[in-house]
């Protein structure tokens, strides 16, 4: 009888402590707690994205989306490598922030005088990305939305890739002529 008494028993601890792990990780229909995504830092979706200009110091680019192409604008408008761009700009709309908080001075974090700007055009309204210091790390930048004064920490991975343009801009691979064997 001590034996059915000792199995039972344990039974029902192993039955409670089921629930509690159960219930603090997170019920299966989904009422249980869930983790808040990291914010988003240009809640813009790359498929209404009409036109980006990038500026930095005397530097400058456009791109305009006609249709499901891509174009330089210049002195003349030239083809773009339409995946690569939209390559680089999904990457930057969907950039989520490590950290984000309202600062008294924008100027410790190089905000009050950006060294960079993409000013994005979208059907649904404009978007002006201010980019600022590099963090202590030099892993990640300060950037800003010209309409927030929440700044932002996000890689600065994404930010050199789109700041390549301007010393390398989008144009198409241009494929290596061959010769033909003798």
């Amino acid at each position: 009888m001590l034996r059915w008494r000792t199995i039972t028993g344990l039974a029902v601890v192993l039955v409670a402590l089921s629930l509690v792990a159960w219930w603090t990780t997170g019920r299966e229909d989904g009422t249980g707690p869930t983790p808040t995504p990291p914010p988003r830092v240009i809640p813009i979706d790359v498929e209404d994205i009409q036109r980006v200009d990038i500026e930095q110091g005397e530097q400058a680019l456009a791109l305009q989306r006609s249709g499901e192409a891509w174009y330089i604008l210049g002195t003349t408008e030239e083809a773009a490598d339409g995946d690569e761009v939209e390559r680089r700009l999904r990457s930057l709309v969907t950039m989520v922030s490590f950290d984000a908080f309202v600062p008294e001075d924008l100027a410790e974090f190089g905000l009050d005088t950006p060294q960079a700007r993409v000013i994005i055009q979208a059907y649904t309204g404009t978007t002006v990305l201010l980019i600022g210091d590099m963090t202590p790390t030099e892993n990640d930048y300060y950037v800003q939305r010209a309409d927030d004064p929440t700044v932002y920490v996000v890689s600065r991975y994404l930010i050199d890739r789109v700041l390549e343009w301007l010393e390398t801009p989008p144009y198409p691979a241009t494929p290596t002529p061959t010769t033909p064997a003798e």
